[in-house]
């Protein structure tokens, strides 16, 4: 967030600096005159740089006031609770003039630079050229700030996109209607088997299940002697009863499930298809895994995401031996037309039951969601700074595309008068700045490809990056720039000749 804010700063200054150099014709006679008076190149540049950041305290205490405003929108945004910031502080104060007299400078430098190198014969005839080294310069910072933003759009979109493809890939398991709630003592434990058999006859209950974990942030690893292995494996590891599979939807591959009837299914194990891998078992079914005794795989389950999507699918097997024989989850599948009925009812139970115990549930699909909450806060804040910086930029834009105009005035008025058409001026001026855009959007492309391949790189399971997105930020950005311009264009293409030739 603090890298985007100082590209937004970056962006305004470049405005700051293009523009305060295109509206300098209307100080030219006064440079002019202070030089003919005596004033040297430092006085005008002290006065030009003392006058730059007196406008940046003055936006200071503009700010102070926006602040104030967005700041509980900025907290909803992000979802945190932020605490009260003492502007006024010290060392706050330290730091907020520091920025200030930097982005003084930075955004006032050049310009007081240049116009106090102006000469005065120029400045007294209301001359000031942009040609050689100004012209490139101003160019490339209008590129830099069309860059930035492009790249901006192009990260926002990408963000967008993986987070739509979290909330719909398949994680392996039906993730829906599943209601957690947390045994958090050992009374709530021992007392499972009794409200398990209570909540059952309720009409909105359609499965229930008990668990050591529930699939959302990874299980605990333990380590194992699987047959053909000397030394011991580390595998993560799930204790569950025989409806988990059923509960959760999840499938199996080969084999077949818990089976309570069967006392010997008590110390089997399933596997998923990502264990079987590891172990090299393209069979695995009646293989022996040791751990506390020996322990028969009969059946494989198809991999399901039981961690976020930051990480690969790891090997995991899964047991009827939860640890002490005690559960510390129960999954309730509930019926989704009337689910508020449902969970007054189960609460009841609850209370009913574990009177001295908290009842605390959640739904597990909101449990995921929350997996990925700084992401969807990223997301948010992206698209908040990056229309801010599509309209700083445009900004720059339609003011310099108005500029080149407002100077080619007499041109202008030339051409037509040799024949030429409101189309063709309009068109001459639009090339010089839909160069300049499609250069902006390649550099933007470019950068905006390098940091959100890192960013997605973080995610084991992710979108992957085609050229749609970037096509699409190109053409958008393209087509705005081709609107501001050609508004300015036209106005000037289409304006009287004659008041043209007469334009001082």
């Amino acid at each position: 967030f603090s890298i985007v804010a100082w590209l937004i700063i970056i962006i305004a200054c470049i405005n700051f600096i293009n523009l305060s150099i295109a509206r300098a014709t209307k100080r030219l006679k006064e440079i002019g005159v202070r030089k003919i008076l005596g004033a040297g190149r430092g006085n005008l540049f002290v006065q030009f740089i003392t006058e730059y950041l007196l406008i940046s305290l003055f936006v200071l205490f503009v700010v102070l006031v926006i602040i104030e405003i967005l700041f509980p929108y900025y907290q909803f945004i992000i979802s945190e609770k932020l605490e009260s910031i003492n502007l006024f502080g010290i060392s706050n104060v330290i730091l907020i003039l520091g920025i200030i007299f930097l982005v003084g400078i930075i955004a006032g430098g050049y310009p007081a630079f240049y116009l106090s190198t102006v000469k005065p014969v120029n400045s007294l005839k209301g001359e000031l050229l942009f040609k050689g080294n100004r012209v490139r310069t101003r160019n490339v910072l209008l590129i830099l700030q069309l860059a930035i933003s492009v790249g901006l759009i192009i990260c926002t979109i990408i963000i967008s996109e993986q987070l739509n493809f979290i909330n719909s890939k398949d994680l392996g398991f039906n993730k829906n209607n599943l209601m957690t709630i947390r045994l958090f003592n050992e009374d709530a434990q021992k007392s499972l088997s009794a409200f398990r058999n209570r909540i059952e006859s309720i009409p909105g209950v359609i499965s229930i299940t008990a668990s050591s974990d529930i699939p959302s942030n990874g299980f605990t690893q333990n380590g194992y002697f699987p047959q053909g292995f000397h030394s011991p494996v580390m595998i993560h590891a799930l204790d569950v009863d025989s409806d988990f599979l059923t509960t959760y939807q999840i499938q199996i591959k080969s084999g077949r499930n818990f089976d309570s009837r069967l006392p010997s299914d008590s110390t089997a194990y399933l596997i998923n298809e990502s264990l079987a891998k590891q172990l090299g078992w393209t069979d695995p079914i009646g293989k022996i895994i040791e751990r506390d005794g020996l322990h028969k795989v009969i059946g494989v389950v198809k991999d399901f995401n039981y961690s976020s999507l930051y990480s690969d699918i790891q090997p995991l097997l899964i047991t009827e031996q939860p640890f002490r024989g005690l559960f510390d989850y129960i999954t309730i599948k509930i019926n989704p037309a009337s689910p508020k009925n449902t969970i007054e009812e189960v609460a009841m139970t609850w209370k009913d039951i574990n009177p001295s115990s908290p009842f605390e549930y959640s739904f597990l699909d909101d449990d995921i969601n929350q997996l990925y909450s700084s992401e969807q806060n990223i997301r948010e804040i992206f698209f908040t700074f990056s229309l801010l910086a599509i309209i700083l930029a445009l900004l720059g834009l339609f003011s310099l595309s108005s500029l080149t105009a407002e100077q080619k005035t007499k041109e202008i008025g030339i051409r037509k008068v040799l024949g030429d058409t409101a189309a063709g001026v309009t068109f001459r001026i639009l090339k010089e700045y839909i160069i300049l855009v499609i250069v902006a959007d390649i550099f933007g492309c470019l950068a905006a490809f390098y940091f959100i391949n890192k960013w997605l790189n973080n995610f084991a399971f992710h979108v992957k990056l085609g050229a749609g997105v970037f096509l699409l930020s190109i053409l958008l950005t393209i087509s705005i720039g081709i609107g501001v311009v050609i508004f300015n264009a036209l106005k000037a293409a289409n304006s009287n000749p004659v008041e043209a030739l007469r334009y001082e």
